[in-house]
């Protein structure tokens, strides 16, 4: 499979890009991998991506390629020298396989050259190519150094030089006959091989054409440089019709076990037993060569289309051929027991051929064998020696004995004489005799025997126990005969059984790596997985960084409006990040499980301390440090009150979701929302405020708190206000003596008028907090918010009677400091009329009763002109303090309604700062809903399940998922815990097939990266006892 570019790739590949990207600016580098670069480009109303690959390609993508979250220090270098600057142009120097790509013009201009040779490299130079950064530095063959602040070595490049005949003809009466010929030519030329493989099947020679065979250098010499010379043509561009060829091949993958492949044009040939096709891409090419013509191929408009279309589907190709690759595996093992089988079979069988043939010679040679054995035994019986014997019958072969001469070895250690045996009867020319001679047998023999009967036996070495005569030695052969027939019986039987459990583990294994391709294929990566993740039970997204660079990312570009940033309440831990799109207020359940995730992964896990976390909201959280101190890369400035939620425990689940196909979506719709008591008559969710209330803050708390208490000494003055106006209006025209009176008797009205006052400041505290009900018994229990709102003297007496009305005596309980009733006021009553008018401190009341006493004469227009005097207009203190509040709030509002809009453009600049790096439009995060609705933990029987996703979560989370297990600090592995819990799910009798295929997919990595540290896996009841 090709996998670089050629000389002639590069010069159909820079025309190409030349013609569309020239002019382009730079919007944005990026990295997918420590060699391949993305270049994102755009002009007006027109965008493209150029990739770069170290030592491969160059091509313009229109495809989504993974980007690395955190740019290398390569791409920082690159997005510094050639952001926002114009590609001028693309030229590749010489003939060598390197690329120049110039940015800009001048002596402002950057050159990045890729080099597509040996192991590739990536370099950036200034104007006058002195190297600013470079992919790998190396040091050549000539001891020409690459690496920064040296000059890029341009005059190393090769340029083109034309072959003549003569020089042409050197190298071939240099070479060998028979060599091939493309392989002669190939170093001295800088076609490439396949330009040269099409060169000369254009000429009229055979692809292997050979030195001295199919060419001769004084016939064909003309036609060889003809073909050199056009190749020279494309090679000086004057080839302008490039276009994109992509050849492939068929592989045809069987489910019933048969292997089949091919190659050519039968791309649409039908398979026995539901062949599926498989196709595999094989090369790339600028042109359309010949000896590509009759193969399968596809054509593009363009060469960077078919180049992009190729690496594009390397990635799925790779898991096809892995799994034709198992398949090819498990067909070779069953053939090979097939194979197994049968030479057992044929090994058996030719034993008893042999056997029938042995016995069958001694029976027609039995006087012979008689001799032989009765000549050895009595040689034995004489006590001769064995070698002596050996003589004996070596003598008695010399003088022609026909017995001696059968003897051919002497086994005496075993009883044993082995003889050489012939067929008597195939000297014989009479055949009908012979056949007749053997009608008995035949007739008994099986079908395969009378065809062995047919023809004649060879001579064969037998051997005979001296112990037995000839026809005992023929039975015995006969019964061994009987003895493997009845072996072959019972491998024939065994055999099947074998065979049958063979396909069987066949089939299954080719399910398997067929089940497994299709999963892997299928298997979409999700966004949100390189993060820790997980979904609450409330179906709300929970993210969090694996480090301090995630906690960055994850922050500057993910967390948005309305979203809530939850963290550990201990240093080093994970930031979390509540996805909330709706804008809705998060349930206290989903900030418990969160907090407790928070926990979880951090250094409290490995310690094993219980602690807490806090959340807050998306806006309380910023980049922004405080004057003269720095953050560092993943810490945050958290403004304004933390919200604390309740300690957990350091417990994590395990579990499983798996990928719902868009039909069986609707059936687990809602199996994650909000649950509350009262959820039979309908969600009633309750706000995190009640459950979750926090007491810490920062500064911009206490600063708030500071505003909050200053207000409360408003009202206080206020009050005193209201109690101390009537006071000066009486006593300006006192004199001493009732001064002296009110002296003697002051004690008493201070605690008096004291406990009045903490009174009025208990309920205004209470009123300042937010709980309706506690409000309004306040109201009708505490006279100084009456005296203000309501029944203020000041404001409803009437214009005739300067004076207010004295009020009744205080109420017994009051006086008590008994507990106030806690009941609603009574319904269908007005409101003023159901609030007795203040009582007044004793003190109070004499000082009313001496003012009326001394203005009882006093006219309204006399009144007016003495208020006048006293500068008041007529309005009283309370009035005057009420604008004064009102003024104050006024300014509050607005000062929160500043740091608001200060929020807002904070907000805006980081926005624009993503923007500027180029990064924000690519985070998409839409539909994130849409997302979470295609994972279930709880599949059932009709679902469609595409592939597994393995997810931990709090205990609490997955408490509902069909598999599952619980992780708990401890010593243990997260390797081996992770084979433990996949087992235990592969175990499970509930489990269907398709589910246990989905669990074998997954991959141990993704398994173990989410799992906190050191863990235990407890396992469920049942598979803890079926365990044991």
């Amino acid at each position: 499979m090709k996998s670089k570019f050629t000389t002639v790739d590069i010069i159909a590949m820079v025309a190409e890009l030349n013609e569309r990207l020239a002019g382009m600016r730079v919007v944005q580098v990026y990295d997918t991998d420590h060699k391949t670069y993305l270049f994102k480009l755009q002009r007006p109303e027109q965008k493209a991506v150029l990739l770069l690959e170290s030592g491969a390609r160059i091509h313009a993508t229109e495809y989504e390629w993974p980007k690395n979250p955190a740019p290398s220090g390569f791409s920082m270098k690159l997005r510094k020298h050639i952001r926002n600057k114009r590609l001028e142009s693309i030229r590749q120097l010489g003939v060598d396989r390197v690329v120049d790509l110039q940015f800009g013009s001048g002596e402002v201009a950057h050159h990045v050259i890729l080099e597509l040779y040996d192991r590739g490299n990536l370099v950036l130079t200034d104007h006058q190519y002195t190297i600013l950064n470079i992919l790998r530095p190396r040091t050549d063959a000539e001891s020409v150094r690459f690496a920064s602040k040296e000059n890029y070595p341009l005059d190393k490049a090769r340029l083109y030089e034309t072959r003549s005949e003569q020089q042409l003809r050197e190298v071939l009466s240099a070479a060998k006959e028979g060599d091939v010929l493309k392989k002669i030519i190939n170093p001295h030329l800088d076609f490439g091989a396949a330009l040269i493989e099409h060169l000369l099947l254009e000429a009229g020679f055979p692809a292997q054409a050979r030195l001295g065979h199919e060419f001769h250098i004084e016939e064909d010499m003309h036609r060889l440089v003809g073909a050199i010379r056009a190749g020279e043509a494309v090679l000086r561009n004057e080839q302008q019709d490039f276009k994109g060829i992509v050849t492939y091949r068929v592989e045809r993958r069987s489910a019933g076990g048969q292997k089949g492949g091919q190659k050519g044009g039968q791309k649409g040939g039908s398979g026995a037993g539901g062949d599926a096709e498989m196709v595999t891409y094989q090369e790339f090419h600028p042109l359309l060569y010949a000896q590509h013509a009759d193969q399968p191929h596809h054509t593009f408009l363009s060469f960077t289309a078919a180049v992009d279309e190729f690496f594009s589907k390397l990635e799925s190709q790779k898991l096809d051929m892995k799994a034709v690759q198992q398949e090819r595996e498990a067909l070779k093992k069953l053939d090979n027991v097939r194979r197994d089988h049968q030479r057992r079979l044929e090994a058996l069988e030719l034993a008893q051929r042999d056997d029938r043939w042995r016995a069958e010679l001694i029976t027609s040679n039995a006087q012979l064998v008689d001799g032989a054995a009765l000549v050895v035994r009595s040689a034995l019986a004489n006590q001769i020696d064995w070698r002596e014997i050996g003589r004996i019958v070596q003598e008695a072969q010399k003088r022609g004995d026909p017995v001696a001469r059968s003897i051919k070895a002497l086994k005496l250690e075993t009883n044993h004489i082995t003889m050489l045996l012939h067929d008597p009867y195939q000297e014989e020319s009479d055949e009908d005799e012979e056949d007749g001679s053997e009608d008995g047998r035949e007739d008994a023999a099986p079908p395969a025997e009378k065809a062995d009967q047919s023809s004649h036996i060879r001579p064969m070495l037998v051997d005979i126990d001296l112990d037995l005569s000839a026809l005992a030695n023929a039975t015995r052969y006969f019964g061994q005969k009987r003895t493997a027939a009845k072996k072959q019986q019972k491998t024939i039987e065994s055999s099947f059984k074998a065979m049958k459990s063979a396909e069987q583990k066949t089939k299954q294994t080719l399910k398997e790596a067929a089940t497994i391709a299709s999963i892997n294929k299928a298997r979409r990566v999700h966004w949100f997985e390189r993060f820790l993740w997980f979904i609450s039970s409330e179906n709300y997204l929970v993210l969090g960084g694996r480090d301090q660079q995630q906690n960055e990312i994850l922050v500057r570009r993910y967390l948005k409006p309305g979203d809530i940033y939850v963290h550990g309440d201990l240093h080093g831990a994970a930031s979390l990040v509540v996805k909330n799109p709706t804008g809705a207020e998060v349930p206290p359940k989903t900030l418990n499980e969160a907090g407790s995730f928070a926990v979880c992964n951090s250094s409290a896990w490995d310690a094993k301390i219980v602690t807490s976390a806090w959340w807050v909201h998306a806006h309380q959280v910023s980049k922004t440090a405080p004057t003269g101190e720095y953050l560092t890369t993943g810490s945050f400035m958290v403004r304004g009150k933390k919200n604390y939620l309740p300690p957990c425990q350091l417990t994590l689940g395990f579990a499983v979701l798996f990928k719902l196909e868009e039909s069986s979506i609707e059936r687990h719709r809602g199996e994650r929302r909000v649950r509350t008591v009262e959820s039979e008559d309908g969600p009633r969710p309750v706000p995190a405020a009640e459950e979750l209330s926090s007491a810490a803050g920062d500064e911009d708390g206490v600063r708030e708190d500071g505003v909050a208490s200053s207000q409360n000494g408003e009202d206080e003055k206020e009050d005193s206000g209201e109690k101390d106006s009537e006071d000066e209006k009486a006593e300006k025209k006192d004199d001493s003596e009732e001064e002296e009176k009110e002296e003697k008797t002051g004690s008493k009205e201070e605690e008096e008028k004291k406990d009045s006052e903490e009174e009025d400041d208990k309920g205004e505290s209470e009123e300042e907090n937010e709980f309706p009900d506690t409000n309004v018994e306040v109201k009708h229990l505490k006279g100084s918010k009456f005296t203000v709102e309501v029944t203020s003297p000041t404001d409803s007496r009437p214009a005739d009677n300067p004076f207010p009305k004295l009020p009744g005596p205080k109420p017994a309980a009051a006086r008590r400091g008994g507990k106030k009733p806690t009941g609603p006021p009574p319904a269908g009553k007005d409101k003023k009329q159901n609030c007795a008018p203040p009582p007044q401190p004793r003190g109070k009341r004499s000082k009313m009763k001496r003012a009326k006493e001394k203005y009882k004469d006093q006219d309204d227009e006399e009144r007016e002109a003495r208020m006048a005097i006293l500068q008041s207009a007529g309005r009283s203190q309370a009035a005057v303090a009420e604008e004064k509040r009102q003024q104050e709030q006024q300014e509050r509002q607005q000062r929160q309604q500043e740091q608001q809009e200060r929020r807002r453009q904070q907000q805006k600049a980081r926005q624009e700062a993503a923007d500027d790096e180029g990064d924000d439009d690519e985070v998409t995060v839409p539909q994130d809903c849409q997302i979470l609705e295609e994972l279930t933990g709880l599949p059932v029987e009709e679902d469609e399940l595409l592939y597994a996703v393995p997810v931990c979560a709090p205990w609490s989370t997955v408490l509902g998922y069909k598999f599952k297990v619980k992780l708990t600090p401890s010593a243990g592995k997260k390797g081996k815990a992770a084979k433990t819990a996949v087992q235990s799910f592969l175990t499970d009798k509930a489990a269907t097939p398709r589910e246990r295929d989905l669990i074998k997919s997954v991959r141990p990595e993704d398994v173990t990266r989410n799992f906190p540290g050191r863990v235990k896996v407890v396992l469920p009841q049942a598979a803890r006892a079926k365990k044991k």
